[in-house]
């Protein structure tokens, strides 16, 4: 099945409201993430067949992005194009070009809104019900669910470790790997991925990451039904009380220093695992922990 391909500025996806946007989108249907600077790329995918529309994220383009979309736009007459932006951004494009714009979308738009409208687009373009367009998307869903239940599971607790520090990264694992499952990402935004395929019973999340925080990461795993509930254990290199005081302020599942001895780390650690554990047993709703 070829894929709806989302095109956007280069580094678009900078802050935790994008990424989660994006996130809800891929979760909707099958859609890949490009830019406007890989005109080379995304034309290849165009003649391979790989591309059923195209949607482009026209807001505020800097100039080399335009001329990217430009020359992505003329470069095929029947790949339909989706294209978002303000009503300035989209009459520049209104019927003043050679390509097949089967819709344009007015921002600003909800998600929700938004996935709503590139089903119905999906819809028209396979000729199809949008009832249609949603049951593909779970069948997709339900087959990637069955490949995973065919993989041979690690009994044990499933830590997350998020560090953009690969010495952090790597001292933790050790720390930890004898009594637990351990996988490790290098950014906010890689755990946001990590999430979207796999759910762990605890994640430690490094404070200070650049680009998006600790705290950023952790507010976008908070706006997710589905990944609320996850505890959540900050790491953090400093011993200054403001940072830890800041970090308390999200009700985390704890916090741990880096500096602390690996017997203190560990016991910690379990506290959380079995406090969650007591929760759960008792059916004790999400609090401070």
């Amino acid at each position: 099945m070829a894929k709806t391909l989302f095109l956007l500025e280069p580094n678009f996806n900078s802050t935790a409201e994008q990424k989660l946007n994006g996130k809800l989108i891929q979760d909707a249907f099958d859609t890949e993430f490009s830019s406007y600077d890989k005109v080379d790329e995304v034309t290849a995918k165009i003649e391979a067949g790989e591309i059923e529309l195209i949607i482009a994220y026209l807001h505020e383009l800097s100039s080399e992005s335009k001329k990217g979309f430009l020359q992505i736009l003329n470069h095929d007459r029947q790949t339909p194009f989706l294209l978002c932006g303000s009503h300035e951004e989209l009459h520049k494009y209104y019927e003043r070009v050679d390509a097949r714009i089967v819709k344009y979308l007015q921002l600003p738009v909800t998600i929700n809104d938004f996935i709503q409208v590139v089903r119905e687009e999906l819809a028209k373009i396979r000729g199809v019900e949008i009832e249609a367009v949603i049951a593909e998307n779970k069948t997709e869903e339900s087959e990637k669910v069955e490949k995973t239940k065919s993989v041979p599971v690690d009994p044990r607790k499933h830590i997350l470790i998020v560090d953009d520090d690969p010495v952090s990264l790597r001292t933790f694992t050790n720390i930890l790997k004898n009594d637990y499952a351990t996988s490790v990402v290098k950014s906010g935004a890689q755990a946001l991925e990590f999430l979207g395929k796999e759910i762990p019973d605890l994640i430690l999340l490094d404070y200070e990451m650049p680009v998006m925080n600790g705290v950023q990461t952790f507010e976008a795993i908070l706006s997710e039904e589905n990944l609320k509930d996850i505890p959540v254990v900050f790491l953090t290199g400093v011993s200054d009380a403001g940072y830890v005081t800041e970090a308390l302020k999200k009700k985390p599942a704890g916090y741990v220093l880096k500096s602390e001895k690996e017997e203190i780390i560990k016991s910690k650690i379990k506290d959380v695992l079995e406090r969650i554990d007591n929760n759960k047993k008792y059916n004790t709703p999400r609090t401070d922990y």
